[in-house]
């Protein structure tokens, strides 16, 4: 057992898909890391494990679902709305069929189909040579299937299966027939299995790694499972049914921690573009997201600490804190256009809905929007008529508003296969800016809300805007910076370059009143950093640990 370490700076992609996986040969692994990319982009990288060093993969800024080929010379990948494949010793990578949604999980079989996991839309297989996606496995309504595996002997895939969305924690794993669509329900509660080769089925449940004993010719489960390994990386938000572990055919194991273990403490700090640094009072915590009130007195911020995940409302000139929220998971805050209320995401029961309560907490949460998916607020608008948020489902992720006057309404202003998120309405409520992967890489948008056309204003990839307050101008990042476009709204939308304007490598949570200073959350870390680095653990000859494990507890 040993672990191979991240480069320093770079953690895990929180894409909602597969982080890491290994080849089927045992001889190299391959991870997702945010901000891992040449340019800060998320990058996918090989590491052999007999060498120290990794390398990205080229052209993989937005690459989910990475799936090594049965004869682990290839990775599969999806990117920018196509399946892509590259060969495990360099090069190019080479397109092999359109996909436009972000698949749920895929898996490269020893037939030489590539099956992808396409939510409610079943299970579908495209020829690794290149061609069409084609359907093999249909679902019944309100089902989501993601990470099908080709079992041996070609009939029977296996699959995680959920019946609502964000509701993989309590999904169910399944292997289905190709011939007859005969269902059997192998885990009652489980995610991301493998059919191991030793004789085993493994999966997960919360964090935790299960194996179980699996009859291959009855395809059923033999004997009771075992618990092998805590703390395993599981999806963000619960958004898919991905889980952060892959084994080789000889029994190779390994593993990504879950997002928030090892998680650094940090400081909300404002920075110049001097570089300068202030520092709030509160402290350091593990912040997640900030937004300044309207008067810049205030700051609403996620935090996630031993209690769970809430939204606090802290001063920025005082050792002040307090907690908004009361249950569920909280995320997302916006604060009203009159800084009277903070409106935030709440998953609670199993499902993700917007709330709404006054910052000076003397009237409890109240639910505005009941889920048709995963809703995340993003803006708010200056007329306090429309909350704008990021509809997410396990495909992709849209833009729709939501009215605050009279009877609410939700119109949905953006709908396409493509992510598009992190909305920003325009302080005069004409444009809004959002980040968008339709090109194939983020960039950032601005879209004019009646007419809906559209304008790109970064040049390369952009992320997280924030239009300024003036009006005038929108902030974005990128892996080499902050950079800000200055913009005209009237008589209708103009867009200058984009100018470098400060050095910050930490994502930009909002930004002062006047656009002098932005607000980011330091993390507090060690002179070497070494504990706090994301790391895989490698753990060998893990098939015997399994066997010793179940006959330890009689179970086999």
């Amino acid at each position: 057992r040993f672990e191979v370490m991240l480069p320093q700076g770079k953690g895990f992609s929180a894409n909602y898909n597969r982080v890491v996986t290994i080849s089927p040969d045992s001889r190299t692994i391959a991870y997702l890391s945010e901000g891992g990319g040449p340019s800060g982009e998320n990058y996918l990288w090989l590491r052999s494990l007999d060498r120290t060093e990794p390398r990205p993969v080229p052209d993989t800024g937005s690459a989910r679902s990475p799936a090594f080929s049965y004869d682990s010379r290839q990775i599969a990948f999806w990117e920018g709305g196509h399946i892509k494949r590259a060969r495990i010793e360099g090069g190019m990578p080479i397109m092999v069929g359109a996909l436009r949604e972000r698949p749920m999980g895929m898996h490269w079989a020893y037939d030489d189909f590539i099956y992808v996991g396409r939510a409610d839309r079943g299970i579908w297989r495209i020829a690794s040579s290149g061609g069409e996606l084609e359907q093999v496995l249909e679902l019944k309504e309100g089902e989501y299937a993601h990470g099908p595996e080709l079992l041996p002997g070609g009939e029977w895939i296996l699959f995680s299966l959920s019946r609502g969305v964000r509701a993989w924690a309590e999904g169910s794993i399944v292997a289905q027939s190709l011939k007859n669509n005969e269902r059997r329900v192998l885990v009652q509660r489980g995610r991301e299995a493998r059919y191991l080769r030793n004789g085993y089925l493994s999966y997960v449940q919360d964090s935790t790694l299960f194996a179980a004993p699996f009859d291959l010719e009855k395809i059923e489960i033999g004997g009771a499972a075992a618990a092998m390994q805590s703390n395993v990386h599981t999806s963000a938000e619960d958004e898919t049914g991905a889980a952060g572990y892959d084994i080789s055919d000889d029994g190779v194991l390994v593993v990504a921690p879950p997002a928030g273990a090892g998680a650094r403490t940090s400081h909300l700090t404002f920075l110049d573009r001097d570089g300068k640094k202030e520092s709030l009072p509160v402290g350091a915590r593990r912040f997640s997201a900030a937004r300044l009130s309207p008067d810049g007195t205030r700051i609403a911020a996620q935090i996630n600490d031993d209690e769970g995940t809430h939204i606090w409302i802290i001063a920025v000139d005082r050792d002040s804190a307090q907690r908004l929220t009361t249950s569920g998971r909280n995320t997302s805050p916006v604060w009203s256009h009159d800084g009277r209320h903070i409106y935030f995401a709440s998953v609670r029961d199993g499902v993700n809905d917007i709330w709404r309560r006054s910052a000076d907490l003397s009237a409890p949460a109240e639910k505005l929007l009941e889920s048709v998916g995963a809703e995340l607020p993003s803006s708010a608008s200056s007329d306090g008529r429309w909350l704008y948020y990021s509809l997410m489902s396990p495909s992709n992720s849209d833009i729709a508003r939501l009215s605050l006057a009279g009877d609410p309404e939700v119109e949905v202003l953006l709908d396409s296969p493509a992510d598009e998120l992190e909305g920003r309405v325009s302080p005069d409520g004409r444009y809004f800016c959002f980040q968008s992967d339709e090109t194939g890489r983020w960039d950032i948008h601005v879209m004019e809300i009646a007419s809906k056309r559209r304008w790109i204003i970064s040049s390369g990839d952009g992320f997280f805007p924030i239009w300024m307050r003036d009006g005038n101008r929108i902030l974005f990042s990128t892996g080499s910076g902050e950079y800000i476009v200055d913009v005209r709204t009237s008589p209708e939308f103009s867009a200058g370059e984009p100018v470098h304007s400060f050095d910050v490598v930490e994502k930009i949570l909002d930004a002062s009143l006047d656009g002098s200073r932005v607000l980011a959350a330091l993390d507090e870390v060690d002179d070497d950093q070494t504990e706090t680095r994301p790391r895989v653990t490698v753990v060998l000859n893990w098939f015997d640990e399994i066997e010793e494990r179940i006959k330890g507890s009689g179970s086999r």
